[in-house]
């Protein structure tokens, strides 16, 4: 289904401007009933097959743990000399590795283990990442110019201006139209008419 295009044209009237607010907040509305008319019967649907699809996946998850199980217990057998997988007529098996990755023994926290790369002189095996506390900075700056925080100036504390740390708080906005709670009562009310 084709959509259609409406070819934008300037408002030239506060009646025009009031006529595309009536015309969103309606459209709105509609869009809003058409996605609820669909998500319930996604959601149906899904229910429909979740039901079928439930002991399928819970009878694959059983054999592949049974396969499994024999495979590691006789891989010797099932695959040719340091081959990682096999083919049989109707399907491929074997082991995949996955990605390698550093993980901790058993009872060693990540500091131990820092502590113990420092102790080596292996500072180079941790990273130092530093990064501007931003949740922070927009939570202490009120005025969005200046932080609370004062620093020495010639025996007083004075506030730090963002600009003398090279930064700034910005904000946009964004126009909308949304339909208030009565008006899409009052446009389901006309539907329903």
């Amino acid at each position: 289904m084709k959509s259609k295009r409406i070819k934008p044209q300037p408002l030239k009237s506060s009646a025009e401007f009031l006529s595309t607010i009536v015309a969103l907040t309606t459209l709105e509305a509609t869009k809003r009933k058409m996605e609820a008319e669909r998500d319930l019967e996604l959601q149906a649907l899904n229910r429909r097959f979740d039901a079928r699809l439930d002991p399928v996946l819970a009878e694959i998850k059983g054999r592949m743990a049974l396969a499994e199980t024999y495979a590691e217990e006789h891989r010797k057998e099932l695959l040719p000399p340091k081959a990682k997988s096999a083919i049989y007529a109707l399907a491929r098996f074997g082991w995949r590795e996955g990605n390698r990755k550093v993980a901790l023994l058993a009872r060693v926290t990540p500091e131990q283990a820092i502590a113990a790369l420092k102790a080596l002189g292996l500072d180079e095996y941790v990273r130092k990442t530093e990064e501007l506390a931003k949740d922070k900075l927009l939570g202490d700056c009120k005025d969005d110019k200046t932080l609370p925080y004062t620093r020495p100036e010639g025996g007083q504390m004075v506030p730090v201006a963002l600009a003398d740390v090279g930064l700034k708080i910005t904000q946009t906005e964004t126009f909308y139209v949304e339909p208030t709670s009565e008006a899409a009562d009052a446009i389901k009310a006309g539907e329903a008419a």
